[in-house]
């Protein structure tokens, strides 16, 4: 490919994630003013895991334009690809919890143990910051809280049929939402991935890349290194924006789905609605997109 085909490529790819970004943001405007989801617990929770995704995003698109300041010993351009590609991988995150735990196939039971187990974790999480800085009364509401998940989750048939030992670590804040009865298994995010039909490419080895940065390795703090020249920074960019157009592009038809009401947002532009449906089929083969001959495990 030409250095010219590169770079309209590179443009087009950014204009495509400003697209989604905005087909979302009217999305998210529509679900806050057609929906009543005060009442649906779960409802409201996907939503406010929605919005995080939609803040992490524009976060990316934000930093892509640099970040300098007025500092007199600043000598460089600064775009700060550490942080956009932990931020990348947040929202790679968010969306798989978000197909996880809201969306992905499974039987009644199956959806309550893993809404149940997720909201255990995060009860868990805040146990932990209040032991230390919580006050009494903080302390009592969240023991509140502990009993009417203890209530449900002992009344789910999944929670039943794990031992003593497994029910044990869904308090303890180790992910045991990801639970598989069927197989009998705690999923990775690498296998939520792929039941999201991404390319493995993605789901594993972007995951991986994006994780160097977040846990500062050597080959992290290589790829983020300020040594760039322009041409470089945007192609780099361009990559990410690959990653943020896939996830975003599949959060959209899963958000739509689950809030139904919305599907006329989608339904009313062709062109955008267009672009999402080409953006989770180029999810499902990232590897031909990044110029690999075929998909290893």
């Amino acid at each position: 490919m030409e250095q010219l085909e590169i770079e309209q490529l590179q443009v087009r790819i950014k204009q495509d994630y400003e697209k989604l970004l905005d087909l979302f943001a009217n999305i998210i405007n529509k679900v806050s003013t057609d929906y009543d989801i005060s009442d649906g617990e779960r409802l409201e929770s996907a939503h406010a895991l929605a919005f995080k995704f939609f803040g992490h995003a524009l976060s990316v698109l934000y930093l892509s334009h640099g970040t300098n300041q007025e500092l007199p010993s600043l000598k460089w351009h600064t775009v700060d690809f550490a942080s956009i590609d932990v931020i990348t991988r947040a929202a790679l995150e968010g969306f798989l919890v978000f197909h996880h735990v809201f969306y992905a196939t499974a039987n009644p039971e199956e959806k309550d143990y893993r809404y149940w187990a997720y909201k255990a974790e995060g009860l868990a999480n805040r146990q932990n910051i209040l032991e230390s800085t919580g006050s009494e009364e903080e302390e009592k509401e969240l023991l509140v809280e502990k009993k009417e998940l203890d209530d449900r989750l002992e009344s789910n048939q999944i929670f039943q049929s794990l031992s003593a030992k497994q029910k044990r670590q869904i308090f303890k804040g180790n992910s045991m939402w990801r639970w598989k009865p069927d197989s009998n298994k705690r999923l990775s995010l690498r296998d939520i991935g792929i039941e999201a039909e991404f390319s493995k490419f993605l789901a594993s080895h972007i995951y991986n890349f994006l994780s160097a940065s977040a846990h500062s390795t050597s080959i992290g703090v290589q790829q983020t290194f300020p040594t760039l020249n322009k041409k470089e920074e945007e192609h780099l960019f361009a990559v990410t924006v690959v990653i943020m157009n896939i996830i975003t592009a599949n959060l959209i038809r899963e958000y739509c789905e689950l809030f139904s009401r919305v599907q006329i947002v989608l339904n009313n532009d062709i062109e955008k609605s267009n672009l999402v449906r080409e953006w989770i089929q180029k999810g499902r083969t990232l590897y031909k997109l990044m110029g690999k001959a075929q998909e290893n495990d």
